[in-house]
């Protein structure tokens, strides 16, 4: 892609039906994935490490890594297709 063809983001180059088709099926295929490793994040620190609770600063700790693959891994992948 020639990233000089326009001045802006406001004026895109267009993109062929053929890769915006291709587009949803990788779409839902990272939102899979994505809802995976958020849920394995969950069970796992809520199984093996002790759970969570607000009230206990140990288990407090247990809600970082969730946060983390909910908004690294599956937000920053949403917008990185959308880039």
């Amino acid at each position: 892609m020639n990233l000089r063809a326009y001045d802006s983001l406001d004026n895109p180059p267009a993109v062929d039906e053929s890769k915006r088709r291709a587009l949803i099926p990788l779409t839902v295929i990272a939102q899979v994935f994505g809802l995976g490793a958020v849920i394995m994040c969950i069970v796992w620190l809520g199984y093996y490490h002790g759970g969570y609770d607000w009230n206990n600063p140990t288990l407090v700790f247990n809600y970082h890594p969730v946060f983390l693959v909910l908004g690294m891994v599956f937000c920053f992948g949403d917008v990185a297709e959308i880039a």
